[in-house]
């Protein structure tokens, strides 16, 4: 489908990057107020994208013949 995202922690911000392959994409920057609490948002963000991910490639592009 030719799109991608990312998520990098650095402390408590997430950077969450995504867009088209061969983009530079976009930033969005999110800032939570402990180190547990942006490690927790990472794995659900991550767990969100690929779970979506996954439902979107097992879905039928087309009815079969």
């Amino acid at each position: 489908d030719g799109r991608f995202w990312e998520v990098e922690q650095k402390g408590v911000r997430l950077y969450i990057r995504f867009g088209a392959v061969g983009k530079s994409g976009q930033t969005r920057l999110k800032i939570l107020d402990s180190l547990d609490e942006a490690e927790a948002e990472a794995r659900k963000l991550v767990a969100a994208i690929l779970e979506a991910d996954v439902i979107r490639k097992d879905s039928p592009t087309s009815a079969p013949p």
